[in-house]
């Protein structure tokens, strides 16, 4: 186990971090403001409302270059689920090789037919409704429902998949998802 602290500090007037790196990964913590503190401490109690807290612990990667960031935030955006910054997609669903600003691997990427799947169940269903609706409360003609239910049906359908497409892409890199393998004995 390697252990490495930065910046221990008793108040927030600067950087208060200290980075344990174990087997297990490596963690941020903020440490508490202890009570018997030098003056400073107290001073930013009184005149901020500080009150002594607990540390904080919050999870970053194995390497300890990029946090941990959200697998909604990055993969509806579009972006890199490791640095958050470069790229995921090439075209509309087409993803790219690899991130342009950090160069992670994305053939680990495997969302299969996932963004169609939550696309019929929220986007193609009620599309169906509103069909049978415009046929049982004014008996539409087939053209009628081809002008209302066909936009509705593409509208609700396309744009979704992007976000969706992202935002598994993303969650397989979070969860370190792969492909299940028997071990033979």
């Amino acid at each position: 186990m390697t252990i490495k602290a930065e910046g221990w500090e008793y108040c927030r007037h600067k950087e208060t971090q200290i980075v344990v790196a174990t087997d297990f990964g490596v963690f941020q913590l903020t440490p508490p403001i202890p009570t018997s503190a030098p003056n400073c401490a107290r001073t930013c109690q009184k005149e901020n409302g500080m009150k002594p807290r607990k540390p904080k612990i919050s999870k970053t990667s194995m390497s300890g270059e990029y946090p941990p960031l959200s697998p909604v935030t990055t993969g509806i955006r579009g972006l890199c689920p490791r640095c958050g910054r470069g790229h995921l997609f090439d075209g509309f669903l087409s993803l790219r090789k690899s991130c342009d600003a950090c160069g992670l691997d994305y053939s680990f990427a495997d969302p299969a037919d996932g963004p169609a799947f939550f696309v019929i169940c929220f986007a193609c269903v009620p599309s169906v409704l509103l069909s049978v609706w415009l046929e049982v409360s004014y008996n539409a003609s087939i053209l009628a429902q081809l002008l209302i239910t066909g936009p509705f049906l593409l509208i609700s359908c396309i744009p979704p998949l992007r976000p969706l497409k992202g935002w598994l892409v993303s969650s397989q890199y979070y969860y370190k998802a792969r492909e299940g393998t028997i071990d033979k004995e």
